[in-house]
């Protein structure tokens, strides 16, 4: 019989023949215990923060070494040609895969990898809101993307003390022109980060 997935379907004669599971095993791959799980798994279920996560690189100063980031995560990275878009995300309890359009310039790739990680550790449905407003996913990761590469301890000193340019932030933190104008947007607006 042939599955949906085109794979061929097998019927075992005796269902009630076939060895148990045992109990720390699901669809063949190990249930990983709390000690076990995945960085970005466990950084989900503490509910942490942008800049909690941030933390764990002691950054000094701009750019953010996301792709480390996504290491100390045990996020696998994938660099895609043809992806269709910037990026997508597979997840499991035990893994997580970030593939990347390969032919985005290295600013976007850092982004769509910060925006993924958005998408992995921070968005529950119904728990995404800020200032009483909620935000859609997208909207979510790229406000989570924006905190996580342009932190606010970083950028503030850059704008007020320094007085850099928007171009020269963009060439500081590696970010897409975009994504820093909406941040500095966010920052502005005095809005919660992530």
């Amino acid at each position: 019989m042939a599955g949906a997935l085109g794979c061929t379907v097998r019927r075992h004669p005796d269902p009630s023949a076939l060895p148990e599971l045992p109990r720390d095993r699901v669809l063949g791959h190990a249930v990983p215990s709390p000690a076990q799980k995945p960085g970005w798994l466990r950084s989900r279920e503490a509910g942490e923060t942008s800049f909690e996560i941030l933390v764990r690189l002691e950054p000094h100063r701009p750019p953010i070494d996301v792709f480390s980031l996504a290491r100390s995560l045990q996020i696998e990275v994938h660099l895609v040609a043809d992806l269709g878009s910037d990026g997508a995300v597979t997840s499991s309890r035990a893994s997580a895969d970030v593939w990347l359009e390969a032919e985005l310039g290295p600013a976007q790739q850092r982004f769509a990898l910060a925006h993924a990680i958005g998408h992995l550790i921070g968005w529950s449905e119904g728990e995404a809101s800020t200032d009483a407003t909620p935000l859609s996913r997208e909207q979510y990761a790229d406000a989570f993307a924006g905190a996580l590469l342009i932190p606010k301890f970083m950028l503030l000193p850059l704008v007020s003390v320094v007085q850099l340019s928007v171009e020269e932030l963009v060439d500081a933190f590696e970010v897409p022109l975009d994504k820093m104008i909406e941040r500095l947007a966010w920052v502005a607006g005095d809005r919660d980060d992530f």
